[in-house]
């Protein structure tokens, strides 16, 4: 019995928020680095990479479409607004949010009104501004390295709709999950753990190798 040993493996990788008062924002992990931990286990364990992909594909299937004829006014405004995001865009936006259950759009408005474009803009740099006391999120910080904020100074985004007159705004897609009002899990959360076992298991045959 005493070569027997018992080893605990946590249940759940997400780490804590870490809300920063006195900068007025909210990261994913320290540093925001629990979107890197969920790109690794993507590029790292091919199943789980795979399977993203397929569903990938087939959300985006043939692109955008209307789901019923439309008039010809109602034609002429989806003409508009397929000219205003790309289908490398779409497919970028919806890698993002199968990848980390959510995706962000960069919304630039025209000086007289309307819609200039929609852009992707990569989910792992933008962060929320701490939510008012009504716990809503009026608007968004955007970085390119959360762990160099000294030589990446955050540049901070309004939320899209919330009648701001600043020619770019942030738009961020994410489901309803019930105590996630800053960050949602992606769906398959609960087996990153698993991701993770696929990658040292392959590390170690490796070296064996």
């Amino acid at each position: 019995m005493s070569d027997i040993r018992v080893f605990s493996m946590s249940n759940y990788v997400r780490p804590k928020l870490v809300e920063n008062k006195g900068k007025d924002w909210v990261l994913n992990g320290k540093n925001n680095s629990f979107y890197q931990y969920i790109i690794d286990r993507y590029n790292g364990s091919v199943t789980n990479s795979a399977i993203i992909n397929s569903y990938i594909d087939l959300i985006i299937g043939r692109g955008l479409a209307p789901e019923r004829k439309l008039s010809n006014e109602s034609s002429q405004n989806w003409f508009e607004f397929k000219q205003l995001l790309s289908s490398a865009d779409l497919r970028k936006i919806v890698s993002d949010f199968e990848l980390f259950g959510e995706a962000s759009m960069q919304i630039i408005k025209k000086r007289g009104g309307g819609l200039s474009s929609i852009n992707h803009i990569p989910k792992e740099k933008v962060v929320p501004q701490i939510a008012d006391e009504e716990g809503i999120i009026r608007g968004y910080w955007y970085c390119d390295n959360w762990a160099r904020t000294s030589q990446n100074p955050p540049e901070y985004f309004p939320a899209f709709g919330e009648g701001s007159k600043t020619e770019t705004e942030i738009f961020c897609i994410k489901p309803y999950k019930a105590g996630k009002n800053y960050f949602p899990d992606c769906d398959y959360v609960a087996g990153l753990q698993y991701c993770l076992m696929e990658e040292e298991i392959s590390n170690y045959h490796v070296s064996h190798i």
